[in-house]
């Protein structure tokens, strides 16, 4: 039996108002967010919703949010993938207003192995805290993928019935805001739209 997302979050001390599950690497992880509600309010005024083509996001990452650009001054590939329906390169200007909709704070993966769970977070150490919650046998203190885990950064948690005990603490992270961020955002706002 997994731990329930409440029980997580409190076990590790996560921050996020709500929680989303989403696999990577067919591991099921749960993502602790707040919700930007400014920008999910302008999304629904403009009908625009989860934006989950990353070209599409890599494209919106070239232009500073707020900033009009003349095309000309952008490279082709850019202004193609911003001008879906609209010749872009017949505009005058084009500014970027949209942002991610929400803020990932934690994400806690739970397997039966600790080098499963690793395998399937690893990409996040710069995204958010990353917590393993192991569901079988607890790693050894001396066991190399439990000082792995505690060399990035991830916190490692031991389930016990609805319950966790923590082996160690996450480290504290800095994010690193990037296409790859905002494209999670992105597919964990579709997901929440989705379920909702």
């Amino acid at each position: 039996m997994s731990p329930s997302a409440e029980v997580v979050r409190d076990a590790f001390g996560f921050a996020g108002s709500i929680a989303i599950e989403h696999p990577l690497a067919q591991v099921p992880v749960l993502f602790f967010v707040d919700v930007d509600p400014e920008e999910v309010r302008r999304r629904d005024d403009a009908g625009v919703g989860a934006i989950t083509d990353r070209r599409t996001i890599n494209a919106l990452w070239e232009l500073p949010a707020g900033i009009e650009f003349p095309p000309n001054a952008l490279p082709d590939w850019v202004v193609d993938r911003l001008s879906v329906g609209v010749d872009g390169h017949a505009a005058r200007t084009v500014r970027r207003d949209l942002r991610p909709p929400l803020t990932i704070h934690a994400a806690a993966a739970t397997a039966g192995s600790l080098s499963r769970i690793l395998g399937a977070i690893g990409q996040l150490s710069s995204v958010c805290a990353t917590a393993a919650v192991v569901t079988g046998t607890s790693p050894a203190p001396t066991d190399p993928t439990l000082l792995n885990a505690q060399l990035f950064g991830v916190a490692v948690g031991l389930a016990e019935g609805a319950e966790i005990r923590v082996l160690n603490h996450a480290q504290p992270v800095r994010p690193d805001i990037g296409a790859y961020q905002w494209h999670l955002a992105e597919m964990l706002y579709a997901e929440l739209v989705r379920v909702s």
